[in-house]
């Protein structure tokens, strides 16, 4: 009953936590290593700006649903959206052995989905769209963040400020996936 009420506003790897009852409720965290996605549409006010409220919604949508479904089927959890962003992580709730590898993989697996959707797009004259991902490997806090009376399983730290800075720089540098050292160094100390 709980996964068919709530299924769809939190990540699967969530409501399994949540369901088997290794997440209570209560106010609170705890360290540990995580990799953190950050992913935005570019230039999407100005692709925006004309066009109905609807119609944006349903592109939004559409974009949502293929990038999630990617963060998903690597392990991920998506944190939240922001606007035309997302914030996603991997290696919490359930410890991955590799979240930097199981978030490039996503990040990847996004960018294929996006040229595939870009296609569907461009049948129906709607213009493609363009994204900029960022990834950061380190350790933060995940956990409830909030009030007693609303709060969301989210991960706090330094970590999540360096990925939004990483996922900045796709946009500076003209890339569409940026990652940073840490996340490197994770991927070439295993062989990828």
């Amino acid at each position: 009953m709980l996964r068919n009420a709530f299924g769809s506003y939190v990540s699967p790897q969530l409501m399994s936590e949540i369901v088997a009852g290794r997440i209570r409720p209560g106010l609170g965290g705890k360290r540990q290593r995580v990799c953190i996605l950050f992913a935005d549409i570019r230039d999407f006010t100005s692709r925006t700006e004309f066009m109905p409220p609807e119609e944006v919604i349903a592109m939004l949508n559409r974009y949502f649903t293929e990038m999630t479904q990617s963060v998903h089927s690597h392990g991920g959890t998506v944190d939240k959206f922001i606007g035309d962003g997302m914030m996603c992580f991997f290696g919490a709730p359930q410890p991955l052995a590799q979240p930097a590898q199981s978030a490039t993989a996503a990040a990847l697996d996004m960018l294929r989905r996006l040229e595939a959707l870009n296609a569907r797009f461009a049948e129906q004259k709607i213009a493609p769209i363009a994204v900029g991902i960022g990834l950061h490997l380190g350790e933060a806090v995940i956990g409830h963040v909030g009030s007693d009376a609303r709060h969301e399983y989210t991960v706090i730290g330094d970590a999540v400020n360096t990925a939004y800075r990483v996922e900045g720089l796709s946009k500076a540098l003209g890339y569409p996936l940026v990652i940073s050292r840490d996340v490197w160094s994770e991927l070439a100390e295993r062989g990828h």
